[in-house]
């Protein structure tokens, strides 16, 4: 009984922390770890690129996050997925993002998924997101901020 216990809250002390690690925002002030040049040119978007950063393993804790952080925000034109600090996803997360995605493709929404991981880049192939026309795939955040471009 104390090992189921202690199990508990383990995996709620690591949902926390996924937590923690979890941002949507349009705001170039509100978001980590930005380069100058990004900032700028989230800034230049005037709230039209929603930059959604994941950090962090995620496992099925940060699914149940990472689907109510998304919610809070819907008026973007285009969604920036950084992923670049995910060293691993599980399989409930995997599915939290492409429900996201596919949220953002049906209505119409440019995609930018940021990926660095191999885990996590085989991870999102299977998804076979790529064949939206709506969807790129990168390994630079920049990149996909210089990509975007506005109807």
């Amino acid at each position: 009984m104390g090992a189921f216990i202690a199990n508990l809250l383990t995996i709620k002390r690591l949902t926390d922390v996924q937590r923690d690690r979890i941002q949507a925002t349009t705001d170039p002030i509100h978001a980590h770890d930005l380069k100058p040049e990004e900032q700028k040119l989230l800034a230049l978007a005037e709230g039209n690129i929603l930059l959604f950063q994941l950090g962090g393993p995620l496992s099925f804790g940060a699914a149940k996050n990472i689907s109510q952080s998304m919610s809070i925000v819907q008026d973007y034109q285009a969604l920036i997925l950084d992923l670049s600090e995910v060293p691993a996803i599980g399989v409930s997360a995997t599915l939290a993002i492409e429900t996201i995605v596919l949220d953002a493709v049906n209505r119409d929404r440019q995609v930018w998924i940021v990926t660095t991981s191999a885990q996590v880049q085989r991870r999102i192939d299977k998804l076979q997101l790529q064949k939206f026309s709506e969807v790129h795939f990168t390994g630079d955040r920049f990149e996909a901020l210089e990509s975007i471009s506005f109807k």
